[in-house]
């Protein structure tokens, strides 16, 4: 999550008696920036993340709003909601909750499905090498090959992405400019 929080007394102070509208102005900017700060964090969520991430990077442009606005302070964010965000970004080990192993997938027909969703008789364990794995058996009889659509995981380690890091980084200097030309109009009596 990435927060965006301005003190708007100190700004409100020099602009002497705008308080009410240099407030409102401030809003707008603050929520303008939250939404150029989510399309940032999707870019670099695209550039970041291999296939897959389209939904994580749509979660954040989808999730933009004001934290808290009152006189002395207006705060906008945007966030996923989406339990795997954190992990992706800060990175953690992930173990099976209901199952005894995790399924990964190696086909992409297993990148479609789960593997509860195949025909019951279609998925049979296979061990190879002391690895665990689901595969369908193609044919039959003693020439029937077998294609491993997933490796059975005790758990799994992801690394961390550090995309809002990043995103934080390529965001602040457009954050500044955006409340500073909202600031500036203010004074100047003119809306950005």
């Amino acid at each position: 999550m990435i927060e965006i929080q301005v003190d708007t007394a100190e700004a409100t102070k020099a602009l002497a008696g705008a308080q009410k509208a240099s407030a409102a102005v401030l809003a707008g900017a603050v929520l303008r920036a939250a939404h150029m700060t989510a399309g940032i964090v999707a870019d670099v969520v695209m550039s970041t993340m291999r296939g897959g991430s389209n939904e994580l990077a749509r979660s954040f442009v989808a999730n933009v709003g004001f934290v808290q606005q009152t006189p002395e302070e207006v705060s906008a964010r945007t966030h996923s909601p989406l339990p795997y965000a954190r992990i992706q970004d800060q990175g953690g080990t992930i173990r099976p909750r209901t199952a005894k192993a995790l399924a990964i997938p190696l086909t992409p027909e297993a990148e479609k499905k789960w593997p509860r969703d195949w025909a019951q008789e279609r998925l049979r364990l296979v061990v190879l090498r002391g690895k665990a794995f689901l595969a369908e058996k193609l044919g039959d009889g003693p020439a029937a090959k077998l294609k491993l659509h997933y490796v059975l995981k005790e758990q799994v380690t992801i690394s961390a992405k550090g995309y809002l890091d990043q995103a934080k980084k390529r965001a602040l200097p457009q954050i500044d400019a955006t409340i500073r030309a909202a600031l500036l109009g203010a004074i100047n009596g003119a809306r950005p």
